[in-house]
């Protein structure tokens, strides 16, 4: 079955790990409030846990927002999902889960397959992932990653999966062959840079010849403008509903 991503040509606003302009990150409650406040999609974390369960969750180290000591991956499932959020009762969700309360909706589901050292991590994820979405016809979901080597996995299991390139100045920094001419090339159907590289890479040419353009993290008015004008197909943003509110 061939899996359409909702784009009909408006710009979109992505709640970035949900709606943090009101609700801590990564939360279940935090991504329904995203859609009930009308954005267009959510982006956010998955990982595993030690025994293999796709979890929501964007630090590799768990103690910024569980004050759980060591590596989030070393745990369980069944002891994380006790662990509170920030001290609120929000609990560490399955994307299993998320996915079963929001439902139909756009989700840019990032792979967390390389580690702050660029080392390869989370082995399985990808294809438990790819397994998982596949079992949720009704969404449209777009699996993201700094690893292209997760995104050129994900269109070998199955081409009609979208995939998006994420990349910052650290990613151009730390290789070299990352310019305009690899990313025309990628197999991938986003590309999805920090804002900062707007004002150094052509992206309006780069849309011209076929790629959609999703900027990240853009925080205020007239980062969203830029955006929109040089053809960005829409925003990753902490603060989606006022900027919405204002450029529309």
């Amino acid at each position: 079955m061939t899996r359409v991503t909702l784009m009909d040509g408006r710009f979109l606003f992505i709640g970035h790990r949900g709606l943090r302009e009101r609700e801590v990150e990564n939360t279940a409650r935090g991504f329904q409030l995203a859609k009930d406040a009308g954005l267009d999609g959510i982006e956010m974390d998955v990982q595993l846990s030690r025994d293999k369960e796709i979890i929501v969750y964007h630090d590799y180290y768990a103690g910024r927002l569980t004050g759980l000591e060591g590596m989030i991956y070393d745990y369980d499932y069944q002891y994380l999902k006790e662990a509170s959020i920030e001290g609120t009762e929000e609990r560490i969700p399955l994307l299993s889960q998320v996915i079963e309360r929001v439902g139909k909706f756009l989700y840019f589901i990032e792979l967390k397959t390389l580690d702050d050292d660029f080392n390869e991590v989370n082995q399985g994820l990808v294809e438990k992932v790819v397994s998982l979405v596949k079992q949720f016809p009704h969404i449209n979901e777009v699996l993201i990653s700094f690893n292209i080597n997760s995104i050129n996995t994900v269109k070998r299991i199955d081409r009609n999966i979208k995939t998006g390139f994420l990349f910052d100045r650290e990613s151009i920094e730390r290789d070299k062959n990352i310019n305009e001419e690899y990313l025309l090339s990628l197999e991938t159907d986003y590309l999805l840079p920090s804002f900062d590289l707007s004002e150094i890479i052509h992206f309006h040419a780069m849309r011209n010849q076929g790629k959609k353009i999703i900027f990240w993290n853009v925080n205020d008015v007239s980062e969203a403008k830029r955006a929109r004008s040089i053809g960005a197909s829409g925003i990753i943003s902490d603060y989606c509903l006022s900027i919405r509110d204002e450029l529309r």
